[in-house]
């Protein structure tokens, strides 16, 4: 299932997802798809919300993900993201399907 997480606290703190490892940086929150008791867990120092279908981190907010969030959201949307591995690429890439989409 997919959750929003959000670390309102001073550290970045790391999450096992469905998907491996993700770190969540202070101030950021981020779309992460987990079990409910990976939720659960997170939820001990994150806040962690459901997220509805259809319902993404808006364009704004992607530079605060780390690499590898950035690469789950890019699954979970169902993003080809080619030859990119850079942060910038990767968002460049997010975007571009996101406009295709018709998302933005």
């Amino acid at each position: 299932m997919d959750f929003q997480v959000e670390n309102k606290g001073p550290a970045a703190v790391g999450v096992w997802t469905e998907n491996g490892h993700a770190w969540v940086k202070p101030g950021a929150s981020v779309p992460l798809a987990l079990s409910d008791e990976q939720a659960k867990r997170a939820s001990k120092t994150l806040s962690v919300k459901p997220v509805e279908a259809g319902d993404h981190e808006p364009a704004q907010d992607l530079a605060k993900l780390s690499v590898n969030a950035l690469k789950e959201l890019a699954a979970k949307e169902e993003i080809d993201l080619g030859d990119a591995t850079k942060k910038l690429d990767i968002i460049a890439a997010i975007e571009l399907a996101r406009e295709e989409a018709g998302k933005e």
